[in-house]
């Protein structure tokens, strides 16, 4: 009886004493965490306002007169800020790396804590459940020493009180190792997400390296040449469009209004963090002073401000229609690269002038995840996501043989006229 007491003391002893080693240990390694993730940090605002002011320098080069010397700096941006982004999610990748092993510290502690806790635990519900299971004359004869059964009824209490004591400390513990774990979990998934982020952006990089180069031999440097460049692809996509536009009408495609969700704000998401319309849904004055393009019909979606590499994000679930590139068949006539998701409430979105899918066809997405990213590919006057909505029952994924010179067969999101609509009734 009173080794077992003695042993209970001793324990309690140590935990204190072993609780107070650990916390100096694991204290010294979470300052020297917690001051290399504020670095971290600080690196990251920095590099933040340095892409912020790519970005602003970008905007002022697509609202001057295309010439060749503006796309030429155009491209030396962008090629500077692909750069950046590619430096910045790698400090974001280290950042979350710190974090996590500062949540794997606190959580060993936690794990420690709840170890001694259950041990102290157990030993004082065996030393009371001895006087539980005792008669006062068993433990009187038992210790054969009246004093020391008099200490033993007196710490009774004490433990008792010992006991709420641990049972706090060790639920408080739980607590705090379950709140870690779960913020550990969440970290390491946003670590999943930027490793796969730092593979596209590097992909994206590697894209654009070349374009500069291919720009300068394209033209030799000079801008009638350009110019010429510029006009030559205005006049195939004239003709791809026309082709399309004809394909489109002879599709043989019903839209049932009722299968259509009750238009709204927030049926859908933004497909961008950040949002800056440059062109809208319709008529507009772009697409009435410039009939060239447009032929009369108008604007088939709306087109939103984002520089090359912008992680673009599916506004609903759905399934992934199909992916594509009209490049291959006829470079900077069309859409470039596009991806198409089909919804569960009878809309379908197609994304366009894409630098990257990251998605395949049949793969399910949920609302919120980065599907592709922007870029100026196909027919573009800067880069930016077109971004247009239809309704299910009237589009499809087509194949589309042009007739236009030096294009082969387009695959291509396809729709009905009256299956074409106005994405701002829905976002």
């Amino acid at each position: 009886m009173t080794g077992r007491y003695l042993f209970f003391i001793c324990l309690i002893i140590s935990f204190s004493s072993l609780a107070l080693i650990s916390g100096t240990a694991f204290g010294a390694t979470e300052e020297e965490l917690r001051e290399l993730l504020q670095n971290q940090n600080s690196e990251i605002a920095q590099l933040e306002k340095e892409i912020a002011l790519y970005q602003k320098a970008l905007s002022t080069t697509k609202t001057e007169k295309s010439g060749l010397q503006a796309e030429l700096s155009r491209l030396e941006l962008t090629r500077k800020k692909l750069g950046s982004d590619v430096n910045l999610t790698k400090k974001k990748i280290a950042a979350t790396e710190t974090t996590i092993a500062s949540l794997s510290d606190g959580i060993k502690q936690s794990e420690q804590g709840i170890s001694l806790n259950q041990q102290a635990l157990a030993e004082s519900l065996r030393t009371i459940n001895h006087y539980d299971q005792n008669t006062i004359t068993t433990i009187l004869l038992e210790d054969k020493n009246f004093s020391n059964f008099l200490g033993h009824i007196a710490n009774l209490s004490t433990l008792h009180g010992t006991l709420k004591s641990q049972l706090f400390n060790l639920q408080s513990t739980k607590k705090d190792y379950e709140v870690k774990k779960t913020t550990s979990e969440k970290e390491y998934e946003e670590l999943a997400l930027l490793e796969d982020k730092l593979v596209d952006q590097k992909t994206i990089v590697e894209q654009n390296a070349g374009k500069k180069n291919v720009l300068l031999a394209e033209t030799q440097n000079k801008e009638q040449a350009f110019q010429q460049l510029l006009a030559d692809r205005l006049r195939k996509k004239e003709a791809v469009e026309a082709e399309l536009r004809k394909a489109e009408e002879a599709l043989n495609l019903i839209v049932n209004p009722s299968s259509l969700p009750t238009t709204g704000r927030g049926v859908i998401k933004w497909p961008l963090d950040k949002v800056i319309v440059t062109q809208y849904f319709g008529n507009t004055p772009f697409a009435t002073a410039n009939s060239q393009i447009y032929k009369g019909k108008g604007h088939n979606g709306i087109d939103l401000g984002a520089s090359i590499g912008t992680p673009i994000k599916a506004v609903l679930n759905g399934v992934v229609e199909g992916v594509g590139n009209t490049d291959i068949a006829c470079k900077g006539a069309s859409y470039g690269k596009w991806v198409m998701v089909r919804h569960p409430n009878g809309l379908s979105s197609v994304y366009a002038h894409l630098s990257l899918s990251s998605v395949t066809k049949g793969q399910i997405v949920s609302t919120g995840e980065v599907i592709a990213y922007s870029g100026d590919t196909g027919y573009v006057t800067g880069p930016h996501l077109h971004f247009t909505l239809l309704a299910s029952e009237g589009s499809q994924v087509g194949s589309l043989q042009s007739k236009v010179p030096g294009c082969g067969v387009y695959t291509i999101p396809m729709a009905t006229p009256e299956a074409v609509l106005n994405p701002l009734s829905y976002l």
